[in-house]
């Protein structure tokens, strides 16, 4: 419990996840060799929703931060029966999703041995009517089609925020659109994330994951340009993450 480690992939997957592409790596070995379903936050119009993935070309839409608290939908229940099932299942979520998903699971009385969980190193998030504000003041009578708030351009540690829609893509820095502007000054997080119980070291999930911030300066060896991820286990069930990464070259 507690020890961490870093994980960057080495091809496509890398420039297409917020920070070393751990959860790709993870999620795609659920899928392709267990046969079992992976649950994460993905766009979905002007909504940030939760959605069950069973498909790895759909595994893709759930990769790459999400700086809005997602709606979670039935995915709770959906989980709970794939578990009743015998499938496999990875869950990802915030440090309070993930203990409102394992509180449901407990009270439910399922075996979540067929369950691993991870949620991530929390910034807080944002009420979704900010993110709906925002669209609504920018992107008027426009279909979103996708939105990154991790564009790795022009690098990694400065990123932008990449929205396109049916008329036009919106590309600017972190340090100029006004949504990330607020959201890295904590203007916009909820209320319960300044004092949330969940993320700092009783964690409740199997492990947390997160961007590798600073690593330049503490292992220089280890850098990558493009993103490098830090995994923490937080239990036994966790401690297989990296094996399974290791082992199986992911």
């Amino acid at each position: 419990k507690g020890v961490a480690f870093w994980y960057f992939s080495k091809d496509i997957v890398l420039f297409n996840s917020s920070s070393g592409g751990v959860f790709y790596g993870i999620a795609s070995y659920y899928i392709n060799e267990y046969h079992g379903s992976v649950y994460g936050a993905t766009v979905s119009g002007r909504e940030i929703i939760h959605k069950r993935v069973v498909n790895i070309n759909e595994l893709s839409s759930l990769a790459k931060s999400k700086y809005v608290k997602s709606d979670l939908k039935n995915t709770f229940c959906e989980c709970l029966s794939d578990l009743q099932n015998g499938l496999k299942v990875f869950y990802v979520g915030l440090p309070c999703q993930i203990a409102a998903l394992v509180s449901f699971l407990e009270y439910k009385k399922v075996d979540r041995t067929n369950l691993l969980t991870a949620d991530l190193i929390c910034h807080g998030a944002p009420e979704k009517k900010f993110w709906e504000s925002y669209l609504q003041e920018k992107f008027p009578s426009q279909e979103i089609i996708s939105a990154d708030f991790r564009y790795k351009k022009p690098s990694w540690e400065n990123f932008s925020i990449k929205i396109e829609t049916d008329k036009r893509t919106y590309i600017s820095s972190m340090y100029k659109d006004e949504y990330m502007r607020s959201f890295l000054k904590n203007y916009t997080l909820m209320e319960a994330c300044f004092r949330c119980p969940f993320k700092g070291s009783k964690r409740i999930s199997d492990f947390t994951m997160g961007d590798f911030w600073g690593v330049k300066s503490v292992y220089k060896d280890l850098y990558n340009k493009d993103g490098v991820s830090i995994i923490i286990i937080n239990n036994k069930s966790g401690k297989f993450v990296r094996e399974l990464l290791e082992e199986n070259c992911l």
